[in-house]
């Protein structure tokens, strides 16, 4: 379901999931993660934590980016695999994710 896992707001940040998108949409995964970065949380936590939550309630594996308003940014996934890259000033270059 195109578009079924991605989600912004400019309190809470932005995510995109990829993955079966009934279930992303059942748990409102992208969302909800939202909610716990606007906690504070950690992204990366949260991320592995919601995807986990996912796989519990639905038996569904998927992948999920988070990224906070002050720049924080979470990737995971429970899939086989997931390619993912990332750059920011603090770490001087790319990040690969997957």
């Amino acid at each position: 379901m195109i578009g079924a896992g991605t989600y912004a707001d400019d309190r809470l940040g932005a995510g995109s999931a990829t993955g079966p998108g009934e279930a992303i949409i059942r748990v409102c995964l992208v969302r909800s993660a939202l909610e716990l970065t606007g906690r504070g949380l950690d992204p990366a936590w949260v991320a592995r934590h919601a995807l986990a939550e996912l796989e519990r309630r639905l038996g569904a594996a998927a992948g999920l980016v988070l990224i906070e308003p002050a720049g924080r940014i979470g990737i995971a996934h429970t899939t086989e695999a997931m390619a993912a890259a990332c750059r920011s000033e603090e770490s001087g270059g790319t990040v690969l994710v997957g």
